[in-house]
C-alpha cells in the first residue's frame, strides 16, 4: 500500500569540483526577536544554494524534548521541514510535523509555530531573512553554502503519487549531479505549509 500523495522538497545540484565552485560549511545564532536578520555566509561569492538545519537549541546538550528543522534555498524558492516531540509521554498531541514554502517555520512539540522566517536576499558576503515570528531563544544554526559559475541549484516541490511505479518529475531544466529528497510522511497534502499535531516524522534520501 502506497501512503496518500505526500508532498516532497526535491533540490537538485550540478556543478563540479573546478575553479568556480565555492563550498562552505557555518555556523549561526537565530535572532530572538522579529524582523530582519543579516548572516555573513563567508563563500566569497553570491550562492546558488543553501541548506540549514537546527535543533532549536543553543547549545549541543541533551534534552527532554526536541525540535529539529531543516531547510533549503535557491534564492527564488525556499522550502523548510520541521518535526517536534517530547520523551517519554504517551500523549499524542506532544510530538508534531510541519512543512511549509519558506526559508523557516519552526514548531514545537504542540505543533504551534514559534520561529518563521522568509528569505530576503543575498550576495557575495551576507544571506538576510526576515523573522515574521520568532522566540527568545537564541538557537544555533548550521549551514552549507554552495555557488560559483560551475554551480547549478533549483529547489521545487511534488506530490508523490499513490501507487507504485515510476513517476516523472519535471520542470528542472537541467540534469543534475545530486538530487536531495525531504519529506514529512503521509497526510500531509494540498497548499503549503501543512503540519501535523499527532505525529513526528521526516524522511531524508539522496541520488
Amino acid at each position: 500500500m502506497v501512503a496518500s500523495g505526500v508532498v516532497v522538497f526535491l533540490f537538485l545540484l550540478a556543478g563540479s569540483a573546478q575553479a568556480d565552485s565555492f563550498w562552505k560549511v557555518g555556523s549561526f545564532t537565530k535572532a530572538t526577536s522579529t524582523g530582519s536578520q543579516t548572516v555573513a555566509h563567508g563563500l566569497g561569492a553570491t550562492p546558488k544554494a543553501m541548506i540549514f538545519w537546527t535543533r532549536s537549541k543553543p547549545a549541543s546538550n541533551f534534552t527532554a524534548s526536541y525540535s529539529f528543522s531543516m531547510s533549503i534555498t535557491d534564492g527564488t524558492n525556499s522550502y523548510t521541514v520541521n518535526m517536534a516531540g517530547e520523551d517519554n509521554t504517551s500523549k499524542s498531541l506532544n510530538e508534531s510535523r510541519r512543512m511549509a514554502a519558506q526559508l523557516w517555520s519552526i514548531s514545537d512539540k504542540d505543533d504551534n509555530v514559534t520561529a518563521a522566517a522568509t528569505f530576503t536576499s543575498w550576495d557575495a558576503t551576507n544571506i538576510v531573512m526576515n523573522w515574521t515570528t520568532n522566540d527568545a531563544n537564541a538557537d544555533i544554526v548550521h549551514y552549507v553554502a554552495m555557488g560559483g559559475s560551475d554551480i547549478t541549484a533549483k529547489t521545487q516541490n511534488w506530490t508523490m503519487k499513490t501507487a507504485i511505479g515510476n513517476q516523472a518529475v519535471t520542470g528542472t531544466g537541467f540534469k543534475p549531479d545530486v538530487v536531495l529528497l525531504l519529506n514529512q510522511g503521509d497526510s500531509l497534502t494540498g497548499t503549503l505549509p501543512q503540519s501535523k499535531g499527532t505525529s513526528a516524522a521526516m524522511g531524508i534520501g539522496v541520488m
